[in-house]
């Protein structure tokens, strides 16, 4: 019982008559793990069943909470612009760190800690997690290089055999062929 009433506390901060919200400076983690962490302390924990529900939904309630707030918002800052300028052929560090508002040491230091790998590998996977998908729709690897941020196809080929072990002409040969209309 003291676990059900801590737990109605807690999710009282995040309940009012429309139904949860999320209190000012937490992260936006969105309703639905709010609704479920509610539910399941307000059906009770009578049950084993029930408790490990209303357990079960809290944990991933705060796992999220806390995921979202780890994140520093200037490399939150820094892997928006990259998903947002990975085609760009200019993207590169400095400027990166210029639209995070950071020095590129301290983007260079920081980031890996957020996101698990370095800026410059982070813009390379986001260029290749597209690359691929354009490649696997029947663009060329040209057209594709092109699109992803590359000015040159040889440095683009070798980026992707790097990355995922074969060269980009082989994920064409495999693709569906895309018919002019």
């Amino acid at each position: 019982n003291t676990c059900k009433e801590s737990a109605e506390s807690i999710m009282f901060n995040f309940i009012d008559e429309n139904g949860p919200s999320t209190l000012c400076g937490l992260p936006d983690i969105g309703s639905a793990a709010v609704k479920e962490a509610f539910g399941a302390v307000k059906t009770g924990v009578a049950s084993p069943e029930n408790k490990f529900k209303a357990l079960s939904a809290l944990y991933s309630l705060i796992s999220e909470v806390e995921s979202a707030a780890q994140t520093h918002p200037l490399m939150r800052d820094a892997a928006e612009y990259i998903l947002e300028n990975y085609s760009d052929p200019t993207l590169d560090l400095d400027r990166v760190a210029r639209a995070a508002h950071v020095s590129k040491i301290w983007l260079c230091k920081r980031f890996p800690a957020e996101y698990g790998t370095s800026p410059f590998k982070y813009i390379t996977r986001e260029r290749m997690k597209h690359a691929f998908e354009l490649i696997r729709e029947g663009f060329g690897v040209s057209e594709t290089a092109l699109q992803v941020g590359y000015s040159d196809i040889y440095g683009f080929s070798r980026a992707y055999k790097r990355y995922f072990g074969h060269s980009p002409s082989d994920d064409y040969r495999r693709a569906p062929k895309i018919n002019p209309a």
